[in-house]
C-alpha cells in the first residue's frame, strides 16, 4: 500500500484592515505634532482685553459760521418763496417774487392755484423731517417747534412750486411783481440773526446765551418793505462751530486734530479739524 504524501501547505490567512486601529493611529500622530510643536515654538502671553469707550460723547450747543449773503427786497409787497429751505440753488435761480399789488396773494387765498399731490420722495422727505425732529426735541427750547413748522411749510413750498410758477406766468409781464434770483449759488435760509458777517474773534461769552438769541424768522405771504431781508444764501460749504468748553477738554480735542461730530436735527455725521 503506497504511503501518503505527508507534506503539509500552509495558506497566507487573509488581510483584516481594523478601521478603529487607522483613526486611533491618526489621531495619535496629530496629538504627537501638536505636543511637538507647542514645546518648540514660542510661547504667547495672554491678555485680557476689556471693551471701553476711547471717544467723548459730550451735547453742545454752538454758534456757527458761514459765509453768508443776505438778499434784500428792492421793492415794497407780499413775498412768495420757491425754494425749499436748505435747497440749493443755482446762481440766478428764481428764490421768489415780491407782488406789489397782492394778486398773487389773492389766488392762493381764492384756491386758484392748483394743489400739489405727495410723491414717494416728498413723503419720505417730510417723515425724515419729523424724526429728525422728535430725536433732537429739547422740552426747554420751546422755540424750535417754530423752526419745525416753518421747515415744513418749506416743505410744502416745493411741492406746489409748478402751480405757483403756472400762476406767475398767468400774470404775464406785469410791472408789479419783482421776480428775485438768486446772486450767486448756495444754501438758501429764510432767517436771519445778525451774525451773518460773525468771525470768530467777535464771539463774547454772552452770545451763548440762548435766552438773548434772537431770529428773524421771513414767512411766505408776508408783506415786505423795501430794503428788507427777503432770505439769504449760504456760498460756502466749508464752515466753522464755536462751542465752549474747559481748558482740559480743549486740550484733549487739540492733540486729536479731527473730532467726529453729529447734528442732532438731522442725525448726519462728519468730520471737523479742531482749533483752538
Amino acid at each position: 500500500m503506497a504511503g501518503k504524501n505527508g507534506k503539509i501547505r500552509q495558506y497566507r490567512k487573509p488581510l483584516n484592515i481594523n478601521l478603529g486601529i487607522i483613526i486611533f493611529s491618526v489621531i495619535f500622530i496629530y496629538i504627537i505634532i501638536c505636543v511637538f510643536l507647542y514645546f518648540t515654538q514660542k510661547q504667547i502671553q495672554p491678555y485680557e482685553v476689556r471693551t471701553g469707550s476711547l471717544s467723548v460723547d459730550s451735547v453742545y450747543r454752538g454758534i456757527a459760521l458761514r459765509e453768508e449773503t443776505v438778499a434784500t427786497s428792492t421793492d415794497s409787497g407780499y413775498i412768495n418763496y420757491y425754494a425749499r429751505e436748505g435747497e440749493r440753488v443755482g446762481s440766478g435761480k428764481l428764490v421768489c417774487s415780491v407782488d406789489e399789488s397782492g394778486e398773487l396773494k389773492e389766488m392762493f387765498e381764492a384756491g386758484e392755484a392748483e394743489d400739489g399731490q405727495l410723491s414717494t420722495d416728498d413723503l419720505e422727505e417730510i417723515k425724515s423731517e419729523v424724526t429728525g425732529f422728535m430725536g433732537s426735541f429739547d422740552r426747554k427750547q420751546f422755540g424750535t417747534t417754530y423752526d419745525f413748522k416753518y421747515t415744513l411749510e418749506g416743505t410744502a413750498l416745493k411741492i406746489s412750486n409748478e402751480s405757483i410758477l403756472a400762476d406767475l406766468e398767468s400774470l404775464g409781464s406785469s410791472s408789479f411783481v419783482t421776480l428775485c434770483n438768486a446772486p450767486e449759488s448756495g444754501i438758501v435760509v429764510y432767517s436771519t440773526d445778525g451774525y451773518e458777517t460773525l468771525t470768530a474773534d467777535q464771539i463774547t461769552q454772552e452770545m451763548f446765551d440762548e435766552a438773548g438769541y434772537q431770529k428773524n424768522q421771513l414767512i411766505n405771504n408776508d408783506l415786505v418793505s423795501s430794503g428788507d431781508p427777503i432770505y439769504k444764501v449760504i456760498t460756502n460749504e466749508n464752515w466753522s462751530i464755536v462751542i465752549q468748553t474747559d481748558e482740559e477738554l480743549a486740550q484733549f480735542l487739540l492733540e486729536e486734530e479731527y473730532v467726529q461730530v453729529r447734528f442732532l436735527k438731522n442725525r448726519n455725521v462728519s468730520w471737523a479739524e479742531v482749533s483752538v
